[in-house]
């Protein structure tokens, strides 16, 4: 028996390194799975949710039948900022904007995500004072200068957005609540407003040239 003992000694040896392993694989694998979800759903930039984290959201919102507000936030003028300062100016920018949003979403209750390019979209619970709410997101983006270093040299910004709303409930699909947000947007940014709230009676010219792959050029809203 004791001849046996090494190579029993071997066996539980070799079998418990092969559990060592297929753990350290499935931890990696769990990591990398975690990775590629989190990476799915936010944005690479600006770490807010993207297109589908807002997507999830806005399920998970409905799944507790309460109704929402949605704000599509834009920047002015930021084409501006890319053409006199570049694109990396550009991002900086982007990333001190979307932090700022987040913060003031999230003192509201809500939750911020980034569209695309400069545009943003804020989940907001229905709140008596929902204008407030909103207020207060669009004037974050503007509270303070910007401060970025462009080419070795300090310099600040100061950046404005805009914002187009609308009531959503729990049966509303997020496109629809999307377009009709960017409808109020298009009307907000004719009128000089801060932010309007979406109304039926609200229409955008046929075959308006819009930026971004989100937006349409419905004539009516849904």
């Amino acid at each position: 028996m004791s001849a046996h003992i090494p190579l029993i000694a071997a066996l539980v040896a070799a079998v418990l390194a092969g559990r060592a392993t297929a753990w350290l694989q499935l931890r990696r694998l769990r990591s990398a799975l975690a990775d590629a979800t989190w990476r799915a759903h936010h944005d690479p930039l600006t770490g807010l949710l993207n297109r589908a984290g807002l997507a999830t959201a806005h399920a998970i919102w409905c799944e507790d039948d309460e109704p929402m507000i949605l704000a599509v936030v834009d920047l002015d003028r930021f084409k501006a900022v890319n053409d006199t300062y570049g694109h990396q100016a550009g991002d900086d920018v982007l990333i001190e904007v979307a932090d700022r949003i987040e913060t003031a979403a999230g003192r509201n209750g809500g939750i911020a995500a980034r569209l695309g390019g400069d545009e943003f979209a804020v989940l907001l619970p229905v709140r008596p004072e929902i204008g407030e709410a909103v207020h207060d997101i669009v004037r974050s983006i503007s509270a303070t200068p910007i401060a970025l270093t462009v080419d070795g040299a300090p310099i600040t910004l100061t950046c404005s957005g805009r914002a187009g709303t609308c009531w959503g409930e729990p049966s509303d699909q997020l496109g629809t609540l999307l377009h009709r947000a960017d409808v109020a947007l298009y009307h907000v940014k004719r009128t000089h407003l801060p932010y309007d709230i979406y109304a039926p009676s609200m229409t955008v010219p046929a075959g308006l040239p819009r930026r971004g792959p989100r937006l349409r050029d419905r004539k009516t809203a849904a």
